[in-house]
């Protein structure tokens, strides 16, 4: 149902996300909003398909967690 994006495709994001946060973070710091872009850019970076990354974290923390 869901498909993942190729490493270059991932790799390109990332390369991307962090030439946005070198550029974005001095006005971030300013208006305090780093907690906000944070959370943006951590959502951005563990994006790898086309799954949600609320779904993909649910999976990956129910595995590791045992009764």
């Amino acid at each position: 149902m869901f498909k993942f994006y190729s490493p270059v495709v991932v790799f390109m994001r990332r390369v991307i996300l962090l030439c946005l946060a070198v550029i974005v973070m001095p006005f971030a710091l300013i208006s305090n909003k780093t907690a906000q872009m944070g959370s943006l850019f951590h959502r951005a970076w563990v994006k790898n398909g086309d799954k949600p990354v609320w779904l993909q974290c649910q999976e990956k923390a129910s595995g590791s967690i045992q009764f």
